[in-house]
């Protein structure tokens, strides 16, 4: 019979999953992009953030504006890497 800590760990116990050399390279060829798509945008929101200093609500649509812009990325990110994830199974 097993213990409720073992119970626990199995559940939050993740499969190893082991991929080949060239699905890791896909992996962090998506990273790369992403991180730079995401660099960008950020990039992109700093002169509006800088010239929105004096009106606070501005500020904060435009913040907003780039927090959907990222997460929309990091979405777009994992749904291609749970794509080449996919094909490891």
């Amino acid at each position: 019979m097993k213990s409720a800590y073992e119970r626990a760990l199995e559940r939050f116990t993740v499969e190893s999953r082991q991929y080949t050399a060239d699905q890791k390279r896909a992996l962090a060829e998506i990273d790369r992009v992403y991180e730079a798509k995401i660099a960008e945008s950020k990039l992109a929101a700093e002169p509006h953030l800088t010239a929105a200093a004096e009106d606070p609500e501005k500020g904060a649509k435009i913040r907003e504006s780039l927090a959907r812009d990222v997460a929309d990325l990091e979405r777009r990110r994992e749904a291609e890497k749970e794509q080449v994830r996919r094909k490891a199974r």
